[in-house]
């Protein structure tokens, strides 16, 4: 992420369809000195392997068929990312692997959809999230969340969960926050008037919308 830095380690990345290039970025620039890059699906691995080959990386990285988190934990990572699926998706993978809950291991979370299900995730299994950003690539915006276990959990709010850490900041707003915020807004809206024609209630999209309008107006 922009502006971080951290001493070079084992960085482990959950591979997806859009991107081969993490891994061997990574390591190209001197992040990361070795890299475990996993996924259930031989498809994507291939692709991994061949990036890596192409750039001249593949000694520094190990691939892994295997499900989830499975694994990964022998090789003993500092950083892991885990990017381009569902938040649901993630949130399960974090929920079936209790051996990557300990401090000092850093997350990189990058949700597709159901943001606000991995925060709870999160929360609720004792992830503190330490930052996020909103990057932009094209048309679209994307949501980085970065996590890392303390063991301590605590109550959480649907603003919390909505929001995010914008929830109790008053940074200003980046132009790809904002436009994220505006697109999950038009989500609800979308929502809503679904619910209302189908003569359904809408008070949780009305109440979750109070907590996006102070974020969306121009």
């Amino acid at each position: 992420m922009r502006g971080e830095s951290r001493e070079a380690g084992c960085g482990a990345c959950r591979c997806w369809h859009r991107s081969r290039i993490p891994a061997s970025f990574l390591l190209s620039v001197g992040h990361i000195d070795r890299a475990i890059c996993s996924d259930i699906n031989e498809g994507p691995l291939c692709s991994a392997r061949e990036n890596a080959r192409e750039m001249g990386k593949s000694e520094n990285i190990t691939f892994l068929l295997t499900n989830g988190l499975t694994g990964i934990m022998a090789h003993s990572p500092t950083d892991i990312a885990i990017c381009g699926m569902g938040g649901e998706l993630i949130a399960e993978i974090l929920r079936c692997a209790p051996e990557a809950h300990k401090e000092g291991l850093r997350f990189l979370l990058q949700p597709m959809t159901r943001q606000e299900h991995l925060r709870a995730t999160l929360f609720s299994l004792g992830f503190g999230i330490v930052r996020e950003e909103y990057v932009t690539e094209g048309d679209k915006t994307y949501l980085i969340i970065v996590a890392e276990y303390s063991g301590v959990t605590h109550p959480f709010t649907e603003a919390e969960c909505l929001l995010g850490t914008r929830a109790h900041s008053d940074a200003p707003m980046t132009s790809a926050e904002k436009r994220y915020f505006q697109k999950k807004e038009k989500a609800l809206l979308r929502r809503r008037d679904g619910r209302a024609k189908a003569g359904e209630g809408t008070e949780e999209e009305d109440l979750l919308l109070s907590y996006l309008t102070p974020y969306t107006k121009e």
